[in-house]
């Protein structure tokens, strides 16, 4: 292998390590963003590759679980505004129990 061609190399897999370094550290911020509560981020890779495909997965993941969200904020609104409370209890295997408590009429 010729000198040109080992520069060559070592040119393409420093770009291709930038492009995946840049790439990971715009996913790793969108998630910190979304673990924040921020659901509305999304990562802006938009390439037609593997990545991009990771990428818009990811985004809709994140549209859906704002979406969610959306649907349980009002009813939760509703309990809180009539000083009630809302408990949840959890099982793997079991499925999951929630338990709406509201006071009664004086």
């Amino acid at each position: 292998m010729g000198a040109s061609t080992l520069a060559i190399v070592l040119l393409m897999s420093v770009f291709l390590r930038q492009t995946l370094h840049r790439w990971l550290q715009n996913l790793i911020t969108t998630m910190a963003r979304a673990e924040a509560g921020d659901l509305a981020a999304e990562t802006s890779v938009r390439s037609k590759d593997e990545l991009g495909r990771l990428a818009e997965s990811f985004n809709r993941m994140l549209r859906l679980a704002a979406m969610v969200a959306h649907e349980v904020e009002a009813p939760l609104r509703i309990v809180k505004a009539h000083k009630g409370s809302i408990e949840v209890q959890s099982e793997k295997g079991q499925g999951t129990t929630f338990l709406v408590t509201l006071p009664g009429r004086d």
